[in-house]
């Protein structure tokens, strides 16, 4: 089991490498990897709690449930803090060619 895990982080973190491999800004190492390991982050959680749930396990599922909703308030929120930074930079370019 640990070795699948650690396997699964080592296709994460090179699946992440194809896009900051590009040189987009909106693909850097620091937007990338928290995109990617953040889905994992959310994805288990929620896939956790879908399974304890069915299970019966309530009180994983509950926990787990809101462990994936923190993670996906987190990326949300990285998210718009991105954008508002590439309007930003947009703006000045508009401003700057004017």
């Amino acid at each position: 089991m640990v070795a699948a895990s650690l396997s699964g982080l080592v296709a994460i973190f090179t699946s992440a490498m194809i896009y900051v491999d590009t040189r987009r800004w909106f693909w850097s190492p620091q937007l990338a990897f928290v995109k990617f390991y953040g889905t994992m982050f959310l994805l288990g959680g929620a896939g956790t709690a879908t399974f304890g749930a069915w299970l019966g396990a309530n009180p994983v599922a509950q926990t787990m449930g809101l462990a994936a909703l923190l993670v996906q308030a987190a990326l949300l929120f990285g998210r718009s803090q991105a954008i508002t930074a590439t309007c930003g930079i947009v703006t000045v370019l508009i401003t700057n060619l004017r």
